[in-house]
């Protein structure tokens, strides 16, 4: 018997952390161009938020390339802590102990 459950998005938000530092305006746009190998018209469409949708690869690029910035990656932590802990907010993990499991003992 198969068990059918939806996948967990475990993944981190990068994009929201590239977008945190694109925001700070910390490093030049155009610096961020040269030195990460995204082309400026990229990176500057991506921060203006004219490409709703960026490839992974992209976004992949440009978070590789601020987590190795000392100016900047103290945001990308930051910002994949939050997005982590908004993914959480509002959920109430409940544990399966004797008094409370899925399956009633005395109909078993």
């Amino acid at each position: 018997m198969a068990i059918h459950s939806p996948a967990m998005d475990t993944s981190p938000r990068i994009y929201d952390a590239v977008m945190a530092v694109l925001d700070s305006k910390r490093i030049p746009q155009r610096t961020v161009a040269d030195e990460s190998g995204v082309p400026f018209s990229t990176v500057c469409k991506i921060a203006q938020r004219n490409v709703k949708d960026p490839s992974v690869h992209t976004v992949q690029r440009l978070y590789d390339y601020f987590a190795d910035r000392p100016l900047v990656a103290p945001l990308l932590n930051v910002m994949s802590i939050a997005s982590s802990a908004a993914d959480c907010s509002g959920v109430n993990p409940v544990f399966a102990s004797e008094e409370n499991t899925p399956f009633d003992k005395e109909a078993a």
